[in-house]
């Protein structure tokens, strides 16, 4: 008898146990669907369905939900892998018929969505050519880069592959006070001309376009001079130019420009107000249809509108960033970035008569910090960038002015985005601006002492907009300039006493 109570006490116990995992099993699976449904957390909610299978391998209902929803995570992510999570489902939790069906559901949209040929990259490095080609673009037949270069002030330059040679198509000088910049370089469908934005000295601003040779005409001015006027692409046909017109309140309206020159058509006024507009457009090779990014920073979606105007409608809607959208040459395909939290991603999506067919697909991973800038008939081309900015101190010898030792890097994280530093009067600190997060002036005392941060109070910080950092020469203080959206100059100060801050146009 007494054998016989000791064994029912044993399996008591483990029904307990096994009970008590169930329920953490199901508290984590909650958890989990919240941060994928709710938050977003795309990745932390992967992290807790691992968790799950993980730890709890004989709860089968849950493991096989987690393992489902794990798959679905990915597919959001744009992983390839999450294939692998919904055949796991189908093979190996056969008894939960419900998971099995969906998962097979979402196994056979991945087999149907057509795979694009593995991708053949080819990499241009021009700052390895001595040359820096910003805001570029590719030339249809794939030989020559344009881009704003500036050397001897914001012109447009070309690089030819071919040669390895570069050719200065505009020649406006900093130094000469007649003289503007120029900016988003586009080329014309047979590689002959380049259209691009100038904008002179007094204000206004136009589309030039270019010969190659550098015979240059007029083809729109913004002539109440209320902003940028600017050319994203030119028709297949040659006819037309897709392009954005700024109004005094910093609108863009998205409109089409005739080629021989002429008056601006406008299609439709978008949300964006930023001094360089994050979002973009494209126009579809039989001149149609716009595609565009349109919406709130940090929640743009795709539109698609007819040329001839009406109201826009809604491509791709994602609670984050999807933008950048390029038209395929054959009109058959829209190329997009999708940016998800951990990450940014090429998409592409299958389009007819203006329309998307299919679900989105996706085309390549580990696009964070790319700017598409144009398709042609050799593929897609962009922009990578990488923005790190580090400062380093340097040894000198005070009587002959030459450096002893090497550079030696700041002791300060984050690192890769500090600028201007600069050293107070007494030699006591050193101050700079760290742009990581919210901007701040970093004051470092020299014998060890704490660190202080300032955060700097302006909704519109851009690392290269800021110029001259300065202490006052008492040391009290630090000033520098910002330009604001506008354009318009901002004197900031720092007073080291109150920590506040005051500013000037």
């Amino acid at each position: 008898m007494k054998k016989l109570t000791v064994i029912l006490f044993y399996c008591l116990t483990v029904l307990v146990a096994v009970s008590a995992q169930d329920n953490e099993a199901d508290k984590i699976l909650n958890a989990a669907i919240y941060q994928e449904e709710v938050s977003g957390d795309l990745q932390e909610a992967i992290r807790l369905y691992e968790e799950i299978v993980t730890k709890y391998p004989e709860n089968r209902s849950v493991v096989a939900e987690a393992l489902y929803r794990n798959g679905l995570s990915n597919e959001k992510l744009g992983n390839i892998k999450a294939r692998k999570y919904y055949e796991k489902v189908i093979n190996s939790y056969s008894e939960q018929s419900e998971l099995v069906e969906l998962a097979q559901i979402r196994l056979n949209r991945i087999l149907k969505t057509k795979k694009p040929a593995r991708e053949k990259l080819s990499v241009i490095n021009l700052y390895e050519k001595g040359s820096h080609l910003e805001n570029s673009s590719l030339s249809p037949d794939g030989t020559k880069i344009a881009g704003i270069e500036f050397s001897i002030g914001q012109n447009v330059n070309i690089y030819d592959r071919l040669t390895d040679k570069t050719q200065m198509l505009t020649k406006y000088e900093w130094l000469n006070a007649d003289d503007g910049y120029t900016y988003y370089p586009v080329w014309s469908p047979d590689g002959k001309e380049i259209v691009y934005m100038y904008h002179d000295s007094n204000g206004i601003c136009e589309i030039q376009a270019s010969t190659l040779q550098g015979k240059k005409r007029t083809l729109i001015k913004n002539e109440s001079d209320d902003g940028q006027i600017y050319p994203k692409q030119w028709s297949q046909d040659g006819t037309t130019i897709l392009a954005f017109k700024q109004d005094s309140s910093g609108s863009y309206t998205i409109g089409l420009v005739p080629a021989k020159g002429g008056s601006f058509t406008a299609v439709h006024t978008t949300q964006w107000e930023e001094r360089f507009v994050k979002a973009d457009a494209s126009l579809s090779p039989d001149g149609k249809f716009i595609v565009f990014a349109d919406g709130q920073e940090g929640n743009l979606d795709l539109f698609i509108i007819d040329t001839n105007g009406g109201t826009p409608n809604l491509l791709s809607g994602h609670p984050a960033n999807e933008l950048d959208p390029l038209w395929s040459p054959d009109g058959k395909h829209i190329a997009y970035i999708k940016e998800i939290k951990g990450g940014s991603f090429l998409y592409g999506i299958e389009m007819a008569e203006g329309k998307a067919v299919g679900q989105p697909y996706l085309i390549k991973e580990g696009m964070q910090n790319a700017e598409l800038l144009n398709w042609n008939r050799q593929g897609i081309s962009y922009d990578f960038f990488l923005d790190l900015h580090e400062i380093y101190t340097l040894t000198l010898d005070p009587e002959t002015g030459s450096s002893v030792g090497v550079p030696k890097l700041l002791d300060y994280t984050p690192a890769g985005s500090n600028i201007c530093p600069v050293w107070s009067y007494d030699g006591k600190s050193l101050a700079f601006i760290s742009y990581d997060g919210e901007p701040k002036v970093v004051i470092q005392a020299v014998d060890g002492g704490d660190t202080r941060h300032y955060i700097i109070p302006t909704p519109n910080f851009w690392a290269p907009a800021v110029h001259d950092l300065h202490w006052l020469p008492d040391n009290s203080g630090l000033s520098f300039n910002l330009l604001n959206k506008q354009e318009i100059s901002i004197m900031y100060q720092l007073d080291l006493k109150t920590g506040k801050w005051q500013n000037w146009s």
